[in-house]
């Protein structure tokens, strides 16, 4: 396994299904939303968070984890929901990991480059119910053969 390559593949294929213009901050190197300015959200920041080996009884597997951080700020407006934003980025981000389910596929593989890709648990979310300031943390489980 490359890992390099797998968590820079997966780090690409998200921001191509986001787009790069809806989001003003890209990074794989995780900061918290306190040092991110207004100016530079939406945020959106990838942090590895470990690895696994494991086997099918056939092949060497690999499953590694990511959690993708969301940021978003509402204007000064008091009418503007802080989530709203969170929320289109949520939405692009589980789409791009759905599974196709053509012919029965039940994986995501990215294009072939993982074995599968997935959502792997709760999506914590606190949508600025208090404040201006949004953030949203998705777990993602990426499978990958040796």
């Amino acid at each position: 396994m490359n890992r390099e390559a797998v968590y820079q593949g997966v780090y690409d294929y998200i921001r191509a299904a986001v787009g790069k213009g809806a989001v003003a901050t890209w990074s794989r190197q995780l900061q918290h939303w306190n040092d991110v300015p207004e100016i530079r959200q939406p945020a959106i920041f990838f942090a590895q968070t470990g690895e696994e080996l494991r086997t099918d009884g056939v092949r060497v597997l690999w499953r590694c984890g990511v959690e993708i951080y969301i940021y978003t700020t509402a204007d000064n407006n008091a009418d503007t929901v802080a989530a709203t934003g969170m929320n289109r980025i949520l939405d692009q981000i589980t789409a791009a990991v759905m599974p196709r389910n053509i012919f029965g596929e039940r994986d995501q593989t990215l294009g072939g480059l993982v074995v599968d890709c997935k959502i792997a648990g709760k999506i914590e979310t606190d949508a600025g119910t208090l404040g201006r300031q949004s953030v949203a943390i998705v777990p993602l489980s990426i499978l990958v053969e040796e």
